[in-house]
């Protein structure tokens, strides 16, 4: 069963308040981070995966869109291109 993510998932917030975020988070401890997003240094425990994938959804990249593998050389030559 696919749970829609919350909307203060950083994945709905602006690219800036994301960025934030991350360097926010860079700054903090070890423990600090633990604390923070309720882990620990041993991983989850069967229950908690569970109830973090009924809270928050499977841990998925979606695409809507395939990438076709001649799009992203074009992108890569454009790219070079500019340098």
């Amino acid at each position: 069963m696919r749970k829609m993510l919350y909307r203060s998932h950083p994945i709905f917030k602006a690219p800036m308040e994301v960025e934030k975020i991350y360097q926010m988070d860079a700054a903090l401890t070890e423990n600090q981070i633990l604390l923070k997003y309720e882990a620990s240094r041993s991983g989850l425990t069967q229950k908690e995966v569970v109830e973090r994938i009924e809270k928050y959804g499977i841990n998925e990249v979606l695409r809507t869109k395939k990438i076709h593998w001649y799009t992203m050389l074009l992108s890569a030559m454009r790219m070079w291109a500019s340098l």
